[in-house]
């Protein structure tokens, strides 16, 4: 055995298919990172956690990396928010009449 690596470590051979287990998760502190570009243009990074697998064995029990941890693996997403420096944004007009704007029929 090498130095170091656990002993229940064995990487898996190309192409080879691990058992995985999908564990829950719960945000316990969030994070924006904002930027400044020089035009003035603020730009907003939220990571968000979408998946975490955990590779287990045949018994369901954790597979360890060599230092003896759990294997995991991370499905993460972005969420991007652009602000322009004047702050003005250009969006679809609504279809149809206002919310609560009674049909033309009929008389208030």
């Amino acid at each position: 055995m090498t130095e170091g690596v656990h002993p229940t470590f064995r990487p898996p051979a190309q192409g080879e298919k691990v058992k995985a287990r999908i564990l829950d998760f719960e945000l316990t502190k969030g994070g924006t990172t904002e930027y400044t570009l020089e035009d003035g243009t603020i730009v907003r990074l939220t990571p968000q956690l979408n998946q975490v697998l955990m590779q287990v064995d045949e018994r369901g029990d954790p597979v360890l990396s060599p230092q003896g941890i759990p294997i995991y693996n991370f499905n993460f997403g972005i969420q991007t928010q652009v602000i322009p420096k004047n702050r003005t944004l250009y969006v679809p007009k609504p279809h149809g009449p206002p919310p609560g704007t009674p049909p033309s029929s009929m008389t208030v």
